[in-house]
């Protein structure tokens, strides 16, 4: 595979067109994956005022994230798949983290971390951007366990949440407080 067309490859993934098994297989494009990936969880960390320790938080959960695939395709036996599909789950989240990321600023700068207060029509406008990422992201990755894992749709989105879920569940174990 040529290296210009994992771009083609991540984009294919990210509009449910192609699968993990499209991705190199190489441990040199998931640890820049990896790295990239660490990156922009400290960036994001940074400009969402993240509470301290973020750094250790972000290096805890991530290394728990990375584990939970490894787990996962031991478990049903496809192992061999790992490098494929964690690149793949990497690569489309770091582009919707991308996409994400500045819907994300501009919330809390326009007060919508407040709770108790009545949204404006820009707020219920952004909510509604944020849900369609989130929904966009739940899609992608239950479409690439679900090749990775040779299961029907539903059970790539039940990996999906079930994963996301366990991820949020560990990280409010040892924080406490959920993302911030």
């Amino acid at each position: 595979m040529r290296p210009e067309s994992v771009p083609a490859c991540i984009l294919a993934l990210l509009r449910l067109r192609g699968g993990p098994q499209d991705l190199p297989y190489s441990h040199g494009l998931l640890w820049k994956l990896i790295l990239l990936s660490l990156l922009l969880d400290m960036v994001a960390s940074h400009w969402l005022a993240a509470q301290q320790g973020s750094v250790l938080r972000i290096l805890v959960v991530s290394g728990f994230s990375l584990l939970l695939p490894w787990w996962l395709l031991s478990w049903v036996g496809k192992r061999a798949r790992f490098v494929q599909t964690l690149s793949a789950l990497l690569a489309t989240g770091i582009v919707l983290s991308l996409v994400f990321l500045p819907l994300a600023v501009w919330a809390i700068d326009h007060g919508m971390a407040k709770p108790d207060a009545t949204p404006t029509p820009q707020q219920a406008m952004l909510a509604w951007l944020i849900l369609i990422v989130v929904v966009w992201k739940v899609m992608v990755t239950a479409h690439i366990w679900r090749q990775a894992l040779e299961w029907p749709l539903a059970g790539g989105v039940a990996v999906s949440v079930a994963l996301m879920l366990l991820e949020l569940g560990f990280d409010r174990l040892l924080w406490g407080a959920g993302w911030t």
